[in-house]
């Protein structure tokens, strides 16, 4: 009898071991362009309205490694760390709300819907008081015509909508997918 044995598969195994620390930080980073993804699609509409871009466009991650293994941050900002001032705010559980007062300036400048910009970067402007007694920056439009810019409140209340925590919550079973031994595993024998 004639017993041939192949062991080529195991010390590919054996081999890729050595690389699944690296493949650790494959995996995560992986994660973390998921996680990305997602998060810009809760401030594209799905749970915040986008107005500026500008919370979009921070929203980042970076991963650092010590002799304990991987740190992971995902947040906005550069690389992940820094904060965009107002993402928190609206990062409350639902039914909650916080309280934006106006510190500088006397009243805070709402902008009304397709409005961008500031309030002092218009030109030919008043301010007038709505029939509803809420005062409004206005700016004329031919000879009689009046465009509503921004609506000025001295505070107002921002309701809690949880957008950063609660979708990165809901990626918890992709995070446990990505990191599982098999799928370590097999990006360890990638990177050879």
């Amino acid at each position: 009898m004639t017993v041939k044995a192949d062991y080529k598969g195991l010390y590919k195994k054996l081999k890729a071991q050595k690389k699944i620390p690296l493949a650790s930080g494959v995996q995560l980073t992986k994660f973390a362009g998921k996680g990305i993804k997602a998060l810009k699609r809760a401030v594209s509409g799905g749970i915040l309205k986008t107005r500026s871009g500008h919370l979009k466009r921070n929203i980042g991650h970076s991963l650092t490694a010590d002799s304990k293994g991987y740190k992971l941050s995902i947040g906005t900002g550069e690389g992940g760390t820094a904060s965009v001032k107002y993402a928190r705010i609206h990062n409350r559980p639902k039914g909650s709300s916080t309280k934006v007062s106006a510190k500088n300036a006397k009243y805070l400048t709402i902008p009304f819907p397709g409005v961008k910009g500031r309030a002092r970067n218009f030109s030919d402007t008043f301010v007038i008081k709505s029939k509803s007694g809420n005062l409004v920056i206005a700016q004329r439009t031919g000879k009689r015509g009046l465009k509503p810019l921004f609506l000025l409140k001295s505070s107002v209340d921002i309701p809690g909508r949880y957008w950063f925590t609660g979708t990165l919550k809901g990626m918890r079973g992709l995070l446990d997918q990505f990191m599982s031994a098999e799928e370590i595993l097999k990006t360890a024998m990638r990177l050879g």
